[in-house]
């Protein structure tokens, strides 16, 4: 079960989440924000600020959780664009995850490998590609949206509360390699 105080702010660089990622979210007892475009970002940039003018902050603590993805921990071909921002996006993880400890907000993200997605779909047509993809995790299976969910419930809530600066990496054992 999820703290009252949780409030997560998910981070979205990347486009293409369903209505149903959103609804299973929302869902949660707490503040969600998922966001589909760049510009929304400076939009949750917002929620944060509100998060840290709370004067009970320190005792409520809060949850910040970027999604991110696990090309931000391993390159790839014709990716560097996409490399560069989850590795970016993983550097400003751990860096809010020491600069807001002192107000007790916990920063992580969630990395995912491939979901089948209305933005991955057109990609998973080619059937050479889907092959070199799978071929790649050794799970053998793309991820679903209830793992990616279920990782944000966990960081949501009160039972990840010694977690902050780091990722969990829904790749079904890609980066393991």
């Amino acid at each position: 079960m999820l703290g009252v105080a949780a409030l997560v702010i998910i981070l979205s660089v990347a486009n293409g989440f369903s209505g149903e990622v959103k609804n299973r979210l929302l869902g949660m007892n707490a503040h969600i924000s998922v966001q589909k475009y760049y510009g929304d970002a400076i939009e949750d940039f917002g929620y944060t600020l509100k998060m840290l003018e709370d004067k009970n902050r320190k005792k409520l603590g809060g949850s910040i959780i970027n999604m991110s993805s696990q090309m931000g921990h391993v390159g790839g071909p014709i990716r560097s664009v996409y490399n560069m921002t989850k590795f970016g996006l993983e550097g400003l993880t751990k860096g809010m995850a020491i600069d807001l400890a002192k107000n007790n907000i916990r920063v992580n993200s969630v990395c995912p490998t491939f979901l089948v997605t209305p933005m991955t779909k057109k990609f998973l047509k080619n059937k050479k590609f889907k092959k070199n993809m799978l071929k790649n995790i050794p799970l053998g299976r793309f991820a679903d949206v209830s793992d990616v969910a279920t990782a944000v419930t966990f960081l949501a809530s009160d039972a990840s509360s010694m977690i902050t600066g780091t990722s969990i990496l829904i790749d079904g054992g890609w980066t393991a390699q």
